[in-house]
């Protein structure tokens, strides 16, 4: 099946109009709707932690912070409406056939608090690379990627163009559970491609060897070459080099993780391409 809820979490960091723009050249080939969730803060949520202070100081920051808020929500909306009036996406509340959509919902808390009710019921998640050097979004693409159930769209640094395909796939196999579903939630977008490359790092940890995954494509008409990678080095940049040289525009892999110390913490291969990616990425817990 195709896909026809794009959920797009954007809050005030400066990454709305390229999280969007991805959005919207990902929802250009499937005509999928697209709901931009603006996490706002809550008033009590601008009060200074721990500082004694007296009910009337208290109302007025209260009463401040709700006008700043009202004021960044107004902003954000009509930065998001004029993006897509740029695209030609029509701001519409529900879905309209064989068209590009969008809607702009208010949702009042955290973002990964955001990410959690609103991406569940999402086709796909779209969210910003993190930015290690702002500590910035890490914590609202591990909430897509383990709170949701959903595949995740990771954006790249790139602003894309409306043209952007997705002509070229690569696809990372190890006949892992993770890859498994990966492949199974993102059979869409392989329909999509003119051709799809499964990369898969020749050595005793594959499960299922990638010439059973390629006839299983070919059955739902999903043409696919098979590249072998030499791992030298760690498998993620090996991985990602091959993935980049032979021309892919978008990576699916299977995100694994692991719940150590009660927090979920990605595994060395996602990390790298999370950490690396020149490319969008689709990520499947």
């Amino acid at each position: 099946a195709m896909i026809n809820r794009v959920v797009v979490p954007v809050r005030d960091d400066g990454n709305a109009e390229r999280v969007l723009r991805h959005a919207i050249s990902l929802a250009n080939n499937v005509n999928a709707h697209i709901i931009v969730t603006h996490c706002r803060l809550r008033p009590e949520d601008m009060l200074p932690y721990g500082v004694p202070m007296s009910r009337d100081m208290k109302a007025q920051i209260m009463t401040q912070s709700a006008s700043v808020l009202n004021m960044a929500e107004t902003v954000m909306r009509k930065e998001v409406e004029a993006i897509c009036a740029s695209a030609g996406v029509k701001m519409s509340d529900k879905p309209i056939p064989d068209a590009v959509t969008a809607q702009f919902i208010e949702a009042e808390g955290r973002q990964v608090d955001v990410v959690r009710r609103h991406g569940r019921l999402a086709d796909i998640v779209v969210v910003a690379k993190p930015e290690v050097d702002r500590n910035l979004g890490a914590n609202t693409l591990k909430a897509a990627l383990f709170h949701t159930g959903r595949p995740v769209y990771m954006c790249d640094d790139t602003m894309p163009d409306e043209s952007m395909g997705f002509d070229q796939i690569a696809l990372c196999w190890d006949g892992s559970i993770e890859a498994t579903r990966a492949v199974a939630q993102s059979l869409w977008l392989m329909k999509i491609a003119k051709k799809v490359n499964i990369l898969t790092v020749g050595n005793d940890h594959v499960q299922i060897p990638p010439e059973e995954l390629q006839l299983y494509l070919s059955e739902h008409d999903i043409k696919s070459d098979i590249i072998m990678v030499e791992a030298s080095g760690s498998i993620g940049s090996s991985l990602m080099k091959v993935s980049v040289s032979c021309g892919a525009e978008i990576i699916i892999l299977g995100a694994y993780g692991n719940n150590q110390y009660f927090e979920r913490v990605l595994g060395g291969v996602t990390q790298h391409f999370v950490d690396h990616a020149s490319r969008p990425l689709v990520l499947v817990h």
